[in-house]
């Protein structure tokens, strides 16, 4: 672990045959965080590299000790992942075990990894209305996920911290920025979304594991849509320990429902942040078919004029000119994403200008 004046920093040096020389995995954490961390904890590189060890075929070896629980899960996982994916391998997996008598700790927090986006914010705003015995404490803020270190959308990071921040003190909440380099080692190996981004979600949640005693992982789909991916109900809770308990939340909602939640609360349309695109580092670009969907969501809860992240008017010919579902998706996404589109096309009243976003989106779908 590095500390300095600013930050704390948990980090290994990963080897493997398929890079061309030694990676540094690092976490870094707010001064003061240190308390919480552990340079003897393996879990958070365990989660961080099973993956890609399946993707390259290597068996993986960690140094410092994990938790007993989550590496008799690796076997699940693998099997999960197996059944869900090709060209992954079963691979061995070798550490320590943690000794149980080290794993009783007094952790009060419960996390939920908050991005600003449409799930997250449900999850938030759910649990402060209906699970106060269960209410989130902190909200984990990551920078290295969709706000990469040292690409295009980087001078967005302060800006959307100041908005997770104001957040976490009008619900007076903790926010826990963390930055990590994960995607400079996993991108190259893993895709992202299909196979990645939950273990990389846990992986970061491990390392706080002497903070937490849950995390909230938001769900993008309901329950009659899921497919596999990174993230995912069935797959989430495997990275649990004996002392962290990983949560996949809101798979009873969908989209529309969500924003209908968010819409009643102004500090969220104040904030809501859904781009992954965000040219000359705009907060949402307003023009990709993720904000746009969004933005319908929002028009159908009445409440498009009232959030002020996002244009006021929904321009119909940027939905004409989004490509047709069937360009460049695999027939599993075309499927979920036409049960979405279909849902709003339902949801939409019959005003001249729903009318235009009906037939847009019906368009878009025709193959």
């Amino acid at each position: 672990m590095i500390q300095d004046s600013d930050s704390s920093q948990l980090q290994a040096r990963i080897q493997s045959d398929k890079l061309a020389s030694p990676f540094l995995l690092w976490y870094r954490f707010p001064s003061g965080f240190e308390k919480y961390l552990n340079i003897q904890n393996g879990n958070p590189f365990l989660a961080a590299l099973l993956v890609i060890a399946m993707q390259t075929g290597e068996t993986l070896e960690v140094a410092a000790s994990v938790s007993p629980q989550l590496l008799n899960a690796t076997e699940k996982i693998q099997e999960l992942l197996l059944s869900w994916y090709g060209g992954l391998s079963r691979v061995k997996v070798v550490a320590p075990e943690t000794d149980r008598h080290e794993q009783t700790r007094e952790q009060t927090g419960t996390g939920l990894f908050f991005s600003m986006g449409v799930d997250s914010f449900y999850t938030l705003l759910k649990n402060i209305e209906q699970d106060p015995d269960r209410a989130i404490t902190h909200l984990i803020f990551i920078r290295g996920f969709d706000i990469y270190l040292e690409k295009w959308n980087n001078q967005l990071y302060p800006s959307v911290l100041r908005s997770a921040t104001r957040v976490a003190e009008h619900f007076r909440r903790q926010i826990i920025p963390v930055a990590t380099n994960i995607r400079d080692l996993s991108d190259p190996v893993v895709k992202w979304g299909p196979f990645y981004f939950g273990s990389a979600l846990a992986s970061v949640g491990l390392a706080l594991d002497g903070l937490l005693d849950a995390a909230y992982i938001a769900g993008g789909l309901t329950y009659d849509l899921l497919s596999p991916w990174g993230s995912h109900p069935d797959l989430d809770p495997l990275w649990s320990t004996e002392t962290l308990r990983f949560i996949h939340d809101g798979c009873e909602a969908d989209r529309i429902a969500k924003v209908q939640l968010i819409s009643k609360y102004q500090v969220a349309l104040e904030t809501l942040r859904v781009c992954f695109y965000n040219p000359e580092n705009m907060y949402n670009c307003g023009k990709c078919e993720k904000c746009l969907r969004t933005m319908i969501s929002l028009h159908i809860a009445g409440a498009l004029n009232k959030c002020s992240t996002f244009p006021h008017e929904i321009d119909v010919e940027l939905l004409r000119g989004l490509p047709k579902l069937s360009e460049g998706s695999s027939p599993e996404e075309q499927a979920v994403m036409r049960a979405s589109l279909t849902t709003y096309i339902n949801a939409l009243g019959n005003s001249p200008k729903d009318l235009e976003i009906k037939k847009a989106l019906q368009d878009h779908m025709s193959s």
